[in-house]
């Protein structure tokens, strides 16, 4: 039941600190669901606290699975999703990632003009929940009625939003994905074109390079 809660926290809940918890609770509890709703926390919630409790958790578990879940959200829409999934191959290697990280992201040719650019908006700060009142309500028995005070939720948030232009987030994707594809083969390629070249006489014959190696023993021995 509390692996059912915290799932619905992590997913549901509007305020970080309960986020935040749900994932460290669910770092011991391995479970249906419990890898996807972390990798999906990890690709998709907007406080990089809650991120960083999720992929934590993550690597606690070390669910074979997790790797495949961040190959498959290489293919979400927003580019700093797909940056998010990207990075998290290093920490989760596998072999089929290499061809993913090779294709063109959605939306990569920019979508924007210089006349009228898209814009994306990046909130850096803190969020602190708090309870700012009590409020009364029915409790008890249909023989002993009573009343019972509820907390009243609220939260403060400190920092700031920056606006930048889309294709300056598209850019960091592609650097994401260019270091990732580096430390899984041990090549160096400086344009995509390449990558693509080199992968048709490499595909066939291609092992995880000594470094991603060590990195999945590693993921492998966390207890």
């Amino acid at each position: 039941a509390l692996r059912e809660a915290c799932l619905g926290r992590l997913a549901l809940s509007g305020y970080a600190s309960e986020r935040r918890l749900a994932a460290e609770l669910l770092a011991t509890r391995p479970g249906e669901g419990v890898t996807r709703g972390l990798a999906r926390a990890v690709v998709l919630d907007a406080m990089a606290s809650v991120r960083s409790e999720a992929f934590s958790a993550l690597k606690c578990l070390h669910d074979p699975h997790t790797p495949g879940l961040f190959v498959e959200a290489l293919d979400r829409p927003d580019a700093r999703e797909r940056t998010r999934a990207a990075a998290a191959l290093a920490t989760f290697p596998k072999k089929e990632a290499v061809a993913a990280l090779m294709k063109q992201p959605a939306g990569g040719g920019g979508g924007s003009s210089s006349n009228n650019p898209s814009r994306a908006h990046i909130f850096i700060g803190t969020e602190r929940a708090y309870i700012s009142n009590w409020a009364l309500s029915a409790g008890g028995t249909g023989f002993q009625p009573t009343e019972v005070a509820t907390p009243e939720i609220d939260v403060v948030r400190d920092g700031i939003v920056l606006e930048i232009t889309l294709r300056y987030v598209i850019e960091f994707e592609w650097y994401t994905r260019a270091k990732v594809l580096s430390f899984l083969t041990g090549k160096d390629m400086k344009t995509l074109a390449e990558w693509r070249s080199w992968w048709k006489d490499a595909e066939r014959d291609f092992e995880l390079s000594p470094a991603a190696k060590a990195a999945e023993r590693a993921l492998a021995s966390v207890k």
